[in-house]
């Protein structure tokens, strides 16, 4: 599931509405999840907006499987830890604790508990759970100030605008704020190198005649 964000000209508005399907990478606009193919393999889809075409597939994910922890039957049958009404069926690997069915869970190969996951997962040690967002904005001063301090040669700062309008666009898509002041000021680096790149050459060339 995925929150959509329709843009209309140039100014964005959160719909709120959640959706089952991806967004065009041109234009942003939600794509029904009936628009996508269900074959093997990647299918041909038209934007119905931009009219661009892009490659998707749709995967239907199997519903919920129900899981029934055993229950204790005997005095001496370890109970799970956080339902002591049912029986153990295995140990977290991180803490020890002994957890039923209801409470395992398993993280490429290693069993952990519900506490141990919550634990690990605010310390950023699960990678799964981990969201990766590419700095643009960071991208964007960088490329642009170094366009500037090299201005004879800094055509480098179409690519400092460029990044800056990839982190609009991401910005967009993910409803976050990365890099407010960041991407706008390598942006106006990078017009500044190209301007002085320009005047440089330009006068290089009026010089020689």
């Amino acid at each position: 599931m995925a929150v959509a964000t329709l843009n209309k000209g140039r100014r964005q508005k959160k719909s709120g509405l959640r959706i089952d399907g991806p967004w065009c990478p041109a234009c942003e606009l939600p794509l029904p999840v009936q628009a996508l193919p269900t074959q093997t393999g990647l299918g041909t889809v038209t934007c119905p907006k931009c009219r661009k075409s892009l490659q998707a597939i749709r995967f239907d994910p199997p519903g919920p499987v129900a899981v029934a922890a055993q229950r204790v039957t005997a005095d001496d049958q370890p109970a799970c830890l956080h339902h002591p009404a049912n029986a153990a069926a295995c140990a977290c690997d991180r803490c020890g604790a002994l957890i039923c069915d209801l409470c395992r869970l398993d993280l490429g190969g290693q069993v952990c508990c519900p506490t141990c996951f919550d634990h690990q997962r605010s310390r950023g040690e699960l990678a799964a759970t981990r969201n990766r967002y590419v700095n643009y904005a960071a991208q964007a001063m960088a490329v642009g100030l170094g366009s500037l301090l090299c201005f004879p040669i800094g055509l480098g700062g179409a690519g400092a605008i460029l990044l800056w309008r990839a982190n609009v666009r991401q910005n967009r898509r993910t409803g976050e704020r990365f890099g407010p002041v960041l991407g706008p000021l390598g942006a106006v680096f990078g017009v500044l190198a190209m301007l002085a790149c320009v005047g440089f050459w330009y006068a290089i060339v009026v010089r020689r005649h």
